[in-house]
């Protein structure tokens, strides 16, 4: 049984659990990655109900205000399909969570990056959009704002890359990679992890934060066997191999939803998401809330 236990000062002990408690039950997406003592926990919502309980469940979070005002612009400003809020807990800890906005239709980077107050894409932006319409790419379907416990707020635009071939997909990485200023070095490495991988699975979004020159890769449904594989690639040691092997078993997943692959000019790194839901019986997994 994989035990989650949650800790956080600034909470009550049943918060977490009664904030989300129907989201909890219907489906959770769980995030594994290389790091024993992280573990991430991603809920879906499509009402306005569902922010408001994010925002009180945050309310005593280091750089909730900032955070709060990005994604009130947003909603203001834009018309989302659906919400996504992820938690990220280390050492039993919550130290960030993301917000995330899904547009079906895609939602131009002109309007996104003017709400989110992002002057300095202004030139990213431009050469962004020239990129989509040269591989045919259209408009991002999403943004990931983050709060976490220092002043800066990260946020992530995807693009969805499903339909492209392999080598253009690499060709649109590269460039992105080039736009953000990367060593040719840095640039290599990043291409050769990807290429690895992309010959047994297609990507299917490409995320960029730019203000961080970070890239992020999603592939989808990589079969367990693939993955245990691919972990070498980051030098993942071989217990943690293993233990996230067990934990799909445990829970009767030869595939992952998905993989994500970041980049940044320095490292590299991974993490598999899972979901869970109702199907799933009690045992396979406990919320644990303490103080």
């Amino acid at each position: 049984m994989l035990q989650l236990k949650v800790i956080n000062s600034n909470v009550t002990q049943w918060d977490f659990l009664h904030a989300f408690r129907r989201q909890l039950f219907e489906l959770v997406e769980f995030s594994l990655s290389a790091d024993t003592q992280n573990i991430g926990t991603l809920i879906h919502g499509s009402s306005r109900s569902f922010v408001d309980d994010i925002f009180k469940y945050t309310i005593s979070w280091k750089g909730y205000g900032p955070w709060q005002q990005k994604i009130t612009d947003v909603l203001k400003g834009t018309t989302p399909s659906s919400y996504l809020f992820k938690v990220d807990w280390e050492n039993n800890t919550a130290t960030t969570g993301t917000f995330y906005f899904r547009y079906m239709n895609g939602m131009g980077e002109d309007v996104i990056f003017k709400l989110l107050g992002l002057d300095n894409w202004e030139q990213t932006s431009h050469s962004l959009k020239g990129m989509a319409m040269k591989f045919g790419i259209g408009q991002p379907v999403s943004v990931g704002i983050r709060a976490n416990n220092t002043e800066s707020i990260p946020v992530s635009v995807y693009y969805d890359i499903g339909k492209l071939k392999i080598p253009d997909a690499m060709s649109i990485t590269t460039a992105v990679t080039e736009l953000m200023q990367w060593p040719a070095d840095s640039i290599l490495r990043m291409n050769e992890t990807l290429m690895v991988i992309s010959r047994v699975c297609q990507p299917q979004y490409m995320a960029l934060d730019p203000s961080n020159a970070v890239i992020k890769i999603n592939y989808p449904k990589v079969s367990v066997q693939d993955f245990y594989r691919f972990m070498d690639l980051f030098n993942t040691e071989a217990s943690r191999k293993n233990e996230v092997r067990s934990i799909c078993r445990q829970w009767k997943q030869p595939f992952l939803n998905y993989l994500g692959i970041k980049f940044n000019q320095c490292e590299c790194g991974w993490k598999a998401y899972l979901v869970i839901s109702h199907q799933h019986t009690a045992t396979d997994f406990s919320y644990t809330l303490k103080l």
